[in-house]
């Protein structure tokens, strides 16, 4: 039996004939919309430089200062407002590097390895003043496995519990962050309402738990120390680090051995290389910004078996 025409109609769904669908990429255009222009290399340069501009005037504390400089950072986190009081501390000092640039990237660097550095590159010292509920912590580390970077801290915590069992660290005092790195040392301080010393309490936090979970399996200890490294001793000339093989490639590398600059992993920091190393970068077409343009990095004399190579620099970080 043959159903109504009506009936049909509303089961079957109208189908467009293939007759009248256009190919996808003829009907991309139609509004004859203009297409962007792919910036050049010489005017990403220039936004580069205009942007870098733009930093030095309005973050001078944080530019041109001098090797082993000190720089406070006590007035500029009221103009990290409002994420200062909404995000993890952590991403405040990234966020003030990507707007001020300077020396505030060798701050981020730093705290990104003192969050992810391994206890047993890492040295602490502590003084417990149970009386004032505060505790001394001086932390220090000459370079990692991988990363040659070194820093010293110092912050006193005060400690409160509630009544739920929890405990809260935060800085009672001025705290003192000295970074070394291969493009030189920057000693960073702050009040007692910086986010380096809100740092410093999480770090210790996880840094006690980790030793305490050592003891309980008998696992070798891992601190502290019976005396405090001095920031003096510590900003003394660096004993001379090791030499790796910087590669300029272009285009996607996906069988060159080596670690990206941009890499976590990377032995070696883009913010940390000498002036002369970072012109060289860009003097030949690299800028962080740029995705098709790598820097990969090796052992010194090994090279990363990439192709398109644009240059080779050794540096000793």
């Amino acid at each position: 039996m043959t159903a109504p025409a009506h009936v049909l109609n509303l089961v079957r769904p109208s189908v467009p004939s293939e007759r009248n669908l256009q190919p996808e990429e003829d009907t991309m255009h139609d509004n004859n919309t203009p297409q962007p222009l792919p910036v050049t290399e010489d005017e990403l340069a220039e936004q580069h430089a205009v942007e870098a501009a733009r930093q030095r005037e309005e973050w001078p504390s944080l530019h041109d200062v001098a090797d082993g400089g000190t720089v406070d950072l006590s007035s500029l986190w009221p103009r990290m407002e409002p994420e200062r009081w909404d995000i993890d501390p952590a991403a405040v000092v990234e966020l003030l590097a990507e707007r001020a640039g300077g020396v505030a990237n060798r701050l981020d660097a730093g705290v990104r390895s003192l969050l992810a550095r391994r206890d047993g590159n890492t040295s602490v010292w502590i003084r417990p003043k149970p009386e004032e509920d505060l505790i001394e912590v001086v932390a220090w580390s000459a370079g990692g496995v991988w990363s040659q970077r070194a820093w010293w801290i110092r912050g006193i915590l005060e400690v409160a519990a509630d009544g739920y069992g929890e405990i809260r660290m935060s800085p009672f005092c001025a705290t003192t962050f000295a970074i070394r790195g291969s493009g030189g040392t920057t000693v960073f301080t702050e009040d007692e309402n910086g986010l380096i010393g809100r740092l410093l309490g999480r770090w210790y936090l996880g840094w006690l738990g980790r030793r305490a979970v050592r003891e309980q399996l008998g696992y070798e200890p891992i601190g502290p120390e019976e005396t405090a490294l001095d920031m003096e001793e510590f900003l003394s000339p660096a004993p001379s680090g090791r030499t790796f093989t910087l590669t300029i490639v272009e285009g996607e590398q996906q069988h060159a051995n080596g670690i990206d600059l941009s890499d976590a992993d990377s032995p070696v920091s883009y913010t940390d290389l000498p002036d002369d190393v970072q012109q060289w970068l860009t003097d030949r077409g690299y800028v962080p910004e740029r995705p098709d343009v790598w820097v990969l990095v090796t052992p010194v004399d090994e090279l990363p078996e990439a192709v398109n190579v644009i240059d080779v620099w050794d540096v000793t970080v």
